[in-house]
């Protein structure tokens, strides 16, 4: 993906024990401080955006959470997700907020 994206290899730095960790670097640094003005292709969309976008189906919040590329449930829901709640998105289960079958869609589909 990265080579169809005109991007370098990744690195891979195995020196740690138990795990490692992947280095991508961008084809361009002017790419990364385009912000959200520049179109409407997926890259350009504010995380938001993209959250609204995906939720026209129902979608759990680890299905949201891995779209947008981040791995914190806990911080991206009271960043993110929170603020969006009765204004863009709606929960499928509204009086079981903490439901592990809980979903959040988009209120305009």
């Amino acid at each position: 993906m990265l080579k169809d994206n005109g991007n370098p290899p990744a690195e891979f730095d195995v020196n740690t024990i138990t795990a490692f960790r992947v280095h991508v670097h961008a084809t361009n640094e002017s790419d990364l401080l385009k912000g959200t003005s520049q179109g409407t292709s997926q890259t350009d969309k504010t995380i938001e955006e993209k959250i609204i976008d995906f939720c026209k189906e129902p979608r759990s919040l680890t299905e949201i959470v891995a779209y947008c590329g981040f791995q914190n449930k806990r911080k991206f829901r009271e960043r993110y997700l929170n603020p969006l709640l009765g204004i863009r998105l709606q929960m499928t289960i509204p009086d079981k907020p903490t439901s592990r079958f809980q979903k959040y869609i988009n209120l305009q589909k």
